[in-house]
């Protein structure tokens, strides 16, 4: 018989944090999470549940853990959106639809206590970090940051009466001097016409102000995008943080126009080729194996990437994307996936096929009414 319990103790949550490494155990193609990572987003240290609150439940069957799910609620994306809506995130389970419905009905119910109408996920814990389940493209593994989950998870969702919210894409697209040549004439013509542009990447000695200018950009640009929630100050400080040990500053651009934020763009190594060997642990070896492996690693996730409305379609993006590739091409890095990309995105979906990409992931995000 499965039970549900939400997890209230010390011993249970290192019980949720410890599920996925045994469900994967023989997937070769899943990626172990740092679990110092996994534990601290549900730590008070991170800002983000300075707005939310959530509940935490693991099925059972008798005392073995066989799934997981996360019940949050969110006041800045119920204040932002105007709707009373409720996120399920963190889900891992056995292909059972018994321990389906016995984890949505605890993540439903929570939410509904709390006044939420409507459900959407998986986001973990929102869309500014891992979201979606993965829908196509099972036969390759994920960049960083980005979800593998088995395929059975839609029927799970589906048999529970989830519907389709929003599909995300992954492009993948080749480094190579031929295919930033046309961008070079793009971005050429775009700087001709309107010298006023300036594009530099980061300076990370002036690390504080790089950040907020860059999350000044990242709130106009992304207003108008399905999903979206504006990163509050100490949000965005925290990511930034997080991601500076791992940013490589010549990838990430900034574009002004006179002193007015444009656009920018920031990709990120795809260190999921190093941690893949590390087993989710950080320990001498592991960490030898990091030093390493990171200076073998062949592809960028181009992870952020946006231009505010009143500067689109003049020729930023392309000038942005040049930027950026032009100068991993220079490192030494093969190959770029543009994620995730909302579909029918048609800035990101033009300058990822100039770059000669094609679509080879897609997730899925769900909703259902409560």
């Amino acid at each position: 018989m499965i039970t549900v319990r939400e997890v209230t103790s010390r011993a249970d949550f290192k019980k949720f944090v410890a599920f996925p490494y045994d469900l994967y155990r023989g997937d070769r193609l899943w990626v172990p999470y740092l679990r110092s990572e996994v534990e601290y987003l549900f730590s008070a240290k991170n800002p983000f549940w300075l707005h939310a609150e959530r509940a935490l439940y693991l099925a059972l069957d008798g005392e073995r853990v066989v799934g997981r799910v996360a019940a949050i609620k969110d006041d800045e994306l119920v204040t932002f959106r105007t709707e009373r809506e409720g996120v399920f995130g963190f889900y891992e389970s056995v292909n059972d639809a018994a321990v389906g419905r016995a984890l949505y009905g605890a993540a439903e119910d929570w939410l509904r206590s709390r006044g939420m109408t409507r459900l959407v996920g998986p986001m973990n814990p929102s869309t500014n970090e891992e979201c979606g389940f993965l829908l196509e493209g099972f036969e390759t593994p994920p960049y960083i940051m980005m979800t593998h989950t088995p395929p059975y998870y839609l029927g799970l969702a589906e048999g529970c009466g989830y519907e389709k919210a929003m599909d995300l894409q992954a492009w993948l697209a080749p480094i190579t001097e031929r295919n930033l040549a046309r961008l070079d004439r793009v971005a050429a013509g775009v700087r001709r016409r309107w010298p006023e542009l300036e594009l530099r990447h980061v300076d990370v000695k002036r690390f504080a102000e790089e950040v907020e200018l860059v999350r000044q950009i990242y709130n106009r640009a992304w207003e108008d995008n399905w999903g979206f929630v504006p990163a509050t100050p100490a949000e965005f400080d925290d990511v930034a943080k997080r991601l500076k040990s791992l940013v490589e500053p010549k990838l990430v651009w900034l574009a002004t126009v006179g002193a007015d934020p444009a656009g920018f763009v920031m990709a990120i190594p795809n260190y999921n080729e190093v941690l893949a060997k590390m087993g989710g642990s950080m320990n001498p070896i592991s960490i030898i194996k990091f030093i390493t492996g990171k200076k073998k690693i062949k592809g960028i996730r181009l992870m952020l990437f946006g231009v505010c409305k009143e500067y689109r379609q003049r020729g930023i993006d392309a000038c942005l994307m040049y930027e950026s590739n032009k100068a991993a091409l220079a490192l030494g890095f093969k190959e770029v996936e543009f994620s995730w990309v909302l579909e029918g995105n048609e800035m990101t979906n033009r300058a990822a096929s100039m770059m000669g990409g094609r679509v080879y992931k897609n997730y899925r995000i769900y909703t259902k009414d409560l």
